[in-house]
């Protein structure tokens, strides 16, 4: 009952034109959310792929219909979506058959070093945007949370570049660091993030 109120509650109980509607815009009616896997073209302005709507074909309208049609599509590749999908992306190719099983919950495999290196990305351009605020403001409290940060093109202890920013901050009372700042002679130090 809970499920009828909720988007995809909403939108699977349209009338099956709508449905073809909502998926001519690239809506997936199981989730209420935009498909997963876009059709995508090349943008020649901006030089990237961007999403576009899926073409029309008779087999949308017979799915919206008979919804078992899409587990149909699936095994015998009649549409060209599904058969670019099984092509280059098995892995989408399998989550398109659980949704048309009405199984939207499936686990993906997850890479541990891709999300280490991801977090790992994210936490230097914190510790950067933290430099940079602090040389800007002359506040301090932010920058001393991390370890190490990046600064000057290399990585110091974070308490020592607190510290520089301090004393400039106290030299010259009122006015921006950065405003002000030389390159300094601390020590260069490397180490891990």
């Amino acid at each position: 009952m809970s499920s009828v109120f909720s988007m995809a509650g909403f939108l699977s109980g349209l009338a099956p034109e709508f449905q073809v509607a909502l998926k001519q815009f690239g809506i997936n009616t199981l989730t209420g959310a935009p498909s997963l896997y876009q059709n995508y073209t090349y943008d020649q302005y901006s030089g990237t792929n961007v999403a576009s709507r899926p073409k029309a074909n008779l087999f949308d309208f017979a799915s919206a219909y008979i919804p078992e049609a899409e587990v149909l599509n699936h095994y015998l590749l009649l549409t060209d979506t599904m058969r670019s999908l099984k092509q280059n992306n098995p892995e989408a190719y399998q989550r398109t058959l659980m949704q048309e099983l009405n199984l939207p919950f499936t686990v993906a495999p997850i890479n541990i070093n891709d999300v280490r290196a991801k977090a790992a990305a994210m936490q230097y351009r914190d510790a950067q945007t933290a430099v940079t605020d602090a040389m800007r403001t002359g506040d301090t409290s932010t920058l001393r949370q991390y370890v190490a940060v990046p600064f000057q093109g290399y990585l110091f202890p974070a308490a020592q570049v607190a510290n520089y920013i301090d004393y400039w901050n106290n030299l010259y009372k009122g006015i921006a660091p950065k405003a002000v700042a030389r390159k300094p002679h601390l020590p260069k130090h490397t180490g891990v993030l």
